[in-house]
């Protein structure tokens, strides 16, 4: 695994979300892939919907050109 590319981590953090059911591990994975990328949507996503489920504070963080999707899908899960 490339420890500079985002897309592992994110995909990493989907099998310990989705497969392993291991909510602290996938996040570790999508923070990392968000911060190697942060124009990675769907690692962003990921991290503040677990984040939410985790009960922990949500940050809007600036991810460029993406940054209006992911300020979008954090008022649609506090919604």
């Amino acid at each position: 695994m490339d420890p500079y590319r985002s897309e592992p981590f994110e995909y990493l953090g989907r099998f310990y979300s989705q497969i392993q059911r291991d909510k602290v591990k996938a996040k570790r994975c999508f923070q990392k892939a968000f911060d190697l990328d942060r124009t990675n949507e769907g690692a962003g996503e990921a991290l503040c919907d677990l984040m939410v489920e985790l009960g922990e504070e949500v940050c809007i963080v600036n991810v460029g050109k993406q940054r209006q999707s992911v300020i979008s899908h954090i008022k649609s899960v506090y919604m």
